[in-house]
């Protein structure tokens, strides 16, 4: 599906890296409904194509979320078939952006593992029992699991709550928020946190 005449866009240095695993490489066309990426699965390790929602600025939330239901319709029906001239849908990763709010941009926790100039994304793989270091979301964002996960949040306080997760959960905060998250499993916990800035 190119766009623009068949041209290939690159995506900026530092690749996009959605729902912790498929890696955005280069931007193959564009239309109403939103941009279709080439990309890289990092879990399976295989090539995939990514289709993003593009919600125009502007669009009130009750048609930008018409518009999320009409992708997930599509990508429900898809996901049903199976024919060789038919795409064949493996995943949907829902996202949602909160709206930026007005100010300076907040400073960086640490070194994001990619970057834009309206988010920053952090990537946290805890083994057993080690905690992250301690930060503050001074901005709303969104964590992730990419994995099932027993985490601890604790405050600067010393109080605590414990949080089972399980890989797909995404859970939305817009107060500011300081912590350190702990894997309380005995398995890995891989997190991504999406901060506006």
């Amino acid at each position: 599906m190119p766009g623009d005449n068949g041209r290939v866009h690159p995506v900026d240095d530092q690749q996009r890296l959605i729902g912790g695993r498929y890696r955005l490489s280069v931007q193959l066309g564009s239309g109403a409904m939103g941009t279709v990426w080439s990309g890289y699965d990092e879990v399976l390790r295989r090539r995939v194509a990514v289709k993003e929602l593009k919600v125009p600025p502007g669009v009130p939330q009750r048609e930008a979320m018409a518009m999320r239901e009409r992708m997930l319709r599509e990508a429900r029906a898809l996901g049903g078939l199976s024919h060789p001239n038919v795409i064949t849908v493996y995943d949907v990763v829902d996202v949602q952006i909160l709206s930026r709010p007005a100010g300076p941009p907040a400073p960086a926790i640490s070194p994001p593992a990619a970057e834009n100039a309206s988010m920053r994304v952090y990537r946290y793989e805890l083994g057993p029992g080690v905690a992250s270091a301690q930060h503050t979301h001074a901005r709303p964002y969104v964590i992730l699991a990419a994995t099932n996960a027993d985490l601890r949040m604790t405050s600067p306080d010393g109080a605590s709550m414990d949080h089972a997760v399980k890989a797909g959960d995404i859970h939305w905060v817009d107060s500011a928020v300081t912590h350190t998250l702990a894997n309380r499993g005995s398995d890995k916990a891989i997190l991504v946190e999406i901060e506006l800035k």
